[in-house]
């Protein structure tokens, strides 16, 4: 997905734990592309963020941390308060979205998945209540498991200036 945006021309953060994959997705867009290696906690790597990036306007922020960790919600609610709390000034300046992409499971007693979606769009409207007023948008986007690539064109949709009004959505996407 980040290197998709990066070929769109989006200038693209992408954070994750394996430096070596990082390497290779940057080396295909160098200029567009900052891959950011994390070893531990992604979350004290975001309240970093706060301060390096400052109120610099951002227009889009993918949050694909719910793929990756798909059975903690403390820790996803946790990331999403620090994401708004180290971007949110950006997205403010950027008029932005905050697009979150999470798995709805195949098993539907999966409880702890279920629960995931449920609270990452309940936290998504909350979100937006503060945020919509300043011109922040902040989306959901929930895909089956394993098919997260349905999401690009969603997120490359609600990026589009057009869509500026949709202020706060849900997108329940099929295979």
């Amino acid at each position: 997905m980040a290197l998709a945006c990066a070929r769109g021309g989006a200038r693209v953060v992408a954070i994750d734990n394996d430096a070596d994959g990082l390497n290779r997705l940057a080396a295909d867009c160098p200029d567009r592309i900052e891959p950011l290696s994390v070893q531990g906690n992604q979350v004290e790597t975001l309240r970093l963020l706060k301060d390096a990036w400052g109120s610099e306007p951002i227009h889009l922020v993918v949050n694909l941390m719910p793929l990756e960790f798909p059975h903690n919600i403390t820790e996803q609610m946790r990331a999403l308060t620090i994401i708004m709390r180290s971007m949110g000034r950006g997205l403010i300046a950027g008029k932005g979205a905050l697009v979150t992409v999470t798995a709805r499971p195949n098993d539907p007693l999966a409880l702890v998945e279920q629960g995931m979606c449920g609270a990452l769009r309940s936290a998504g409207a909350s979100l937006a209540s503060i945020f919509s007023p300043k011109s922040v948008r902040i989306h959901t986007v929930t895909v089956p498991k394993g098919k997260s690539e349905l999401a690009l064109e969603t997120v490359f949709f609600l990026d589009n200036p057009q869509t500026r009004y949709i202020k706060n959505a849900e997108f329940d996407l099929s295979a």
